[in-house]
């Protein structure tokens, strides 16, 4: 009789153990169902594009304008300060704006301050992928907005008046050398990231240099100097750029030897077997444009 009892007891503690366990997978697994999705980088205030780092070349179709009438008054502020030291007026570029809207998506909707992408690349070669028969320099500035205010003259000059404040900024906007601009805006609710894309045009290309090359050896590039504030001769290097298996290494460059008749250039790309290879400008002690060219 003890015996049976102790089976019997022995079977219901099995049971009820066996329904507990069943209970607490039960609601463990509709919570997991019902609960929210883990917060994600993208500011809950924001509800445009979500890019990536290779999107920021300046593509008009993948930022369009969302705050056009702020981006033109901050330009026109920039503009009148450069006016008043008597120093040419920045041109608007319509890629370079698109470039600037989508660094200023990125840095919205990611929550990062600055320039470098994950990647490690740097803007001027995020910018060179446009601007592929120029070779310049090219420098940004950007600035978050925690509310904007009613007025759009009060925001650009506030932002403006930032810039001037630190003494590296202001030197770039003061910078004789540049000529082209681009601002951008990425806007989410009352909050906003403002990015100002310098760049100054010193060569011009006669072509297009192209970004893959189908197997030849070598290159002819011909054009002309277009800015000749940028103190220091032009340096033009071509490096190619080898992968190892977690790193990617770079090989010597090799320095190019550019033909100059008065503003007139010319200058041969030789490629040393398949690859990629990114040629890079340098003016002075300062970078100018990297072109990536791939040889397949």
């Amino acid at each position: 009789m003890n015996h049976r009892i102790r089976r019997l007891f022995v079977l219901i503690s099995l049971i009820t153990f066996i329904g507990w366990a069943l209970f607490i997978f039960m609601g463990w697994h509709s919570y997991l169902v019902s609960a929210p999705e883990a917060p994600s980088r993208v500011s809950e205030s924001y509800s445009g594009p979500v890019l990536h780092w290779e999107a920021t070349a300046g593509d008009p179709d993948n930022c369009p304008p969302v705050f056009p009438e702020l981006e033109e008054a901050i330009l026109e502020k920039v503009n009148e300060r450069r006016d008043r030291n008597r120093l040419g007026r920045l041109e608007f570029d319509s890629l370079l704006s698109a470039a600037a809207r989508c660094e200023a998506t990125i840095m919205l909707s990611e929550g990062i301050r600055g320039f470098t992408s994950p990647d490690g690349s740097h803007l001027d070669e995020r910018i060179s992928t446009w601007a592929t028969d120029r070779i310049g320099i090219s420098r940004g500035l950007q600035m978050p907005i925690p509310h904007l205010s009613a007025s759009i003259l009060s925001d650009a000059e506030d932002i403006v008046r930032g810039w001037h404040n630190p003494g590296k900024q202001q030197a770039l906007l003061a910078d004789p050398g540049y000529d082209l601009a681009g601002v951008g805006v990425a806007r989410g609710g009352d909050s906003a990231v403002v990015v100002l894309i310098l760049y100054a045009d010193l060569i011009r290309l006669d072509e297009h240099l192209p970004l893959r090359l189908a197997g030849d050896s070598t290159l002819s590039v011909n054009g002309e100097y277009t800015n000749n504030t940028t103190e220091g001769e032009i340096k033009v290097t071509l490096e190619k750029q080898g992968r190892g298996f977690f790193t990617r290494y770079d090989h010597e460059p090799m320095p190019l030897e550019v033909n100059r008749v008065g503003n007139r250039l010319q200058m041969e790309l030789s490629f040393d077997g398949k690859g990629l290879y990114l040629l890079r400008g340098e003016a002075g002690d300062r970078l100018l444009d990297t072109h990536p060219i791939e040889v397949y």
